[in-house]
């Protein structure tokens, strides 16, 4: 099993019914505490993805290099 903290990459390829990546998180940027180590977020072919990352979600994936 995969520990949360250890995710580097994050792809999302044809995901045609998903509208929000982070909505487990939504109103409380602080549990995204989980993904620190989050360096890239690919997305491809997601039509229905209204909402990609907003400016308190992205300040807290600090090691965020690529989106």
């Amino acid at each position: 099993m995969v520990n949360i903290s250890e995710i580097k990459e994050l792809k999302l390829i044809e995901l045609d019914e998903l509208k929000n990546i982070w909505n487990t998180w939504k109103g409380n940027p602080a549990r995204m505490y989980g993904f620190r180590n989050m360096q890239m977020i690919h997305i491809k072919s997601c039509p229905s993805l209204s909402n990609k990352l907003n400016d308190s979600e992205a300040k807290e994936l600090h090691q965020l290099n690529e989106l």
